[in-house]
């Protein structure tokens, strides 16, 4: 992070260098900030701003500690200053509504275009799995931080659910020894094929990061598997009340009370992926 300037500025040049009729930036964090050229277009792809100096700051501030805390508090003003410099493009799209409308309050930004991220086309062709099996899926890196990947298998070791979870991380192994015997990690998953196989039969998907997209929700909810997630950014844009229980904190509490809901709440499953794969199908 603390060298990211001095990055982007190398980038930038040899960008330069290459003499490009126009440059296409797709951005999750420091891509949008490519020194623009005189006289060359420029188009971004913004599927979220930095996300530690901005929207994850405060859980960033709260987890960095000692020498790791007192130079982020340092960094970030100078990394907000130099973000906000590069706002000016030719044409700019958004993986969301969300990180639309953030990117016009951060960087004042309009007419912004809304592009959902490619989703392969076999999650659009499965026939619907309407007698699931008993167990639910996380898929994603294995990380405490953001992802709340703790925080799922104490709900599921508390109420005894099997849970598959999808996935590599760095904390895979403080995971394994928390997890109790109703949980199986299964590693991640790149024949798609398998995958698919893996999600549809799932009883639901449980996901608690702050997504500014949340391409496994969407794989989940174009299987027609109903989604156990969290009431903020774009998941929020994603479901709808015939697909999901979206709980408004993490709360240990909270998340039993509203996992017991949903566990015990029907849903059409036929309809769940009707209403995503048509939505996707005009995107």
């Amino acid at each position: 992070m603390f060298f990211y300037p001095i990055l982007m500025q190398l980038l930038s040049h040899k960008i330069k260098k290459m003499k490009p009729e126009y440059i296409i930036i797709s951005s999750f964090a420091i891509a949008k900030n490519i020194t623009p050229i005189s006289g060359v277009p420029m188009m971004l792809y913004l599927h979220s701003p930095m996300q530690y100096i901005w929207t994850h700051y405060d859980e960033y501030k709260a987890k960095l500690k000692g020498i790791k805390g007192k130079l982020f508090n340092r960094i970030v003003p100078k990394l907000r200053k130099r973000d906000l410099k590069y706002t000016k493009f030719d044409k700019v799209y958004a993986n969301s509504k969300y990180t639309a409308t953030i990117a016009e309050k951060l960087y004042g930004i309009k007419n912004i275009q809304i592009k959902y991220p490619r989703i392969p086309n076999k999650f659009f062709l499965p026939a619907v799995e309407e007698t699931p099996n008993e167990y639910y899926v996380y898929v994603g890196r294995l990380v405490n931080f953001v992802r709340e990947s703790d925080k799922i298998i104490k709900l599921c070791n508390e109420l005894k659910v099997p849970l598959i979870i999808m996935g590599s991380g760095p904390d895979e192994v403080y995971l394994k020894s928390i997890a109790g015997p109703t949980i199986i990690f299964i590693g991640r998953i790149t024949d798609v094929n398998e995958k698919i196989n893996i999600i549809k039969q799932a009883k639901g998907l449980i996901n608690l990061t702050k997504e500014s997209y949340g391409i496994g929700t969407v794989e989940a909810l174009l299987l027609g598997v109903p989604v156990f997630g969290y009431n903020q950014w774009a998941t929020a844009e994603l479901v709808d009340k015939d697909c999901w229980i979206l709980v408004k904190d993490k709360h240990h509490k909270t998340l039993i009370e509203e996992f017991k809901k949903f566990m015990n709440i029907h849903r059409e499953r036929n309809l769940i992926a009707k209403k995503m794969r048509e939505k996707r199908k005009n995107k």
